[in-house]
């Protein structure tokens, strides 16, 4: 018996409760995965637990440009093996109810993202890491800072020469606007269509609402993300 779309939608979210514990590592393309390992994501959990001295050296550079609405994530590595640079683009949630359902697999396709994976030359890695530097990624962290699931901001975790590194810049801060590095990586691959710029969402409008269901905040610790997200609206 075809099973209706809010049932699956509900089916979907006693799944995502069961992940909530879940830490980095797994096909950050799933929606559910995604969903429940967010946090531990965005703080490079996995890419912490690898680094050492020798090993090799990774980016994790995450623009949230509203979760809801676009999400772009950036993997760059450089070990022995060669350089390359992963490109996935995310897409805003969506009312799984409204979705017509057939099986669990074909529910998830349109949330997973388009992704593709590019050779990175010495000197494409050479200039982001510059400008990283430039961007204060060496420096502690802005403790205290918030990261709005509704707003734009930037992570970036990873290891680099053996070491583990973190920083996050939310928009308002002078230091959000001075960055650097998305320049560079932007300039060596142009998204294909226009890069998200911030508006506040129509009072009462569908816009608002969406934001407003799947917003969650991260607050920054001295060495990354500190806490666990406040999930819904907070006051």
């Amino acid at each position: 018996m075809r099973r209706s779309g809010r049932s699956w939608a509900l089916a979907l979210v006693a799944v995502a409760l069961g992940l909530g514990g879940c830490a980095a590592g797994g096909d950050i393309g799933n929606p559910l995965v995604r969903k429940a390992t967010w946090f531990s994501y965005l703080n490079g959990d996995d890419l912490r637990a690898a680094c050492r001295p020798g090993a090799p050296e990774t980016l994790r550079l995450v623009f949230n440009g509203v979760y809801s609405e676009h999400v772009r994530i950036y993997e760059a590595r450089n070990g022995a093996e060669g350089r390359w640079l992963a490109i996935r683009i995310i897409p805003g949630e969506a009312d799984l109810s409204a979705v017509p359902v057939e099986g669990l697999g074909s529910l998830l396709d349109p949330w997973r993202g388009a992704a593709t994976t590019v050779a990175l030359a010495p000197e494409a890695w050479e200039a982001l890491t510059k400008a990283l530097a430039r961007d204060g990624l060496d420096q502690p962290p802005p403790a205290g800072l918030e990261l709005d699931s509704a707003d734009h901001y930037w992570g970036v975790s990873g290891c680099l020469a053996g070491r583990v590194v973190f920083n996050a810049w939310a928009r308002g801060e002078a230091r959000y606007a001075a960055l650097t590095f998305p320049t560079v990586l932007l300039e060596a691959y142009p998204p294909a269509g226009p890069w998200p710029v911030y508006s506040r969402a129509e009072r009462r409008s569908f816009e608002e609402e969406r934001r407003r269901q799947f917003q969650f905040r991260l607050r920054v610790g001295p060495t990354g993300i500190r806490d666990l997200p406040a999930l819904g609206n907070p006051g």
